[in-house]
């Protein structure tokens, strides 16, 4: 999933108005630990166990 966490990570940083690039740099670590904290919690569940309609930001696909 590392293709994933880059998206996650881009995406969200498009949006940061801040030019001071330390803050970018903290903003991204926590962006990276987000999604590690993701992955590790739903690396294990069935695409079947989750519900859609709660994942207007996050498209889930089965792990290939």
């Amino acid at each position: 999933m590392p293709e994933f966490r880059e998206r996650f990570i881009k995406d969200l940083m498009a949006h940061a108005t801040s030019s001071d690039p330390e803050m970018a740099a903290i903003l991204e670590n926590k962006l990276s630990q987000i999604w590690e904290g993701f992955h590790e919690e739903y690396e294990r569940v069935s695409v079947d166990d989750l519900d859609r309609r709660y994942s207007r930001f996050v498209t889930i696909e089965e792990a290939q």
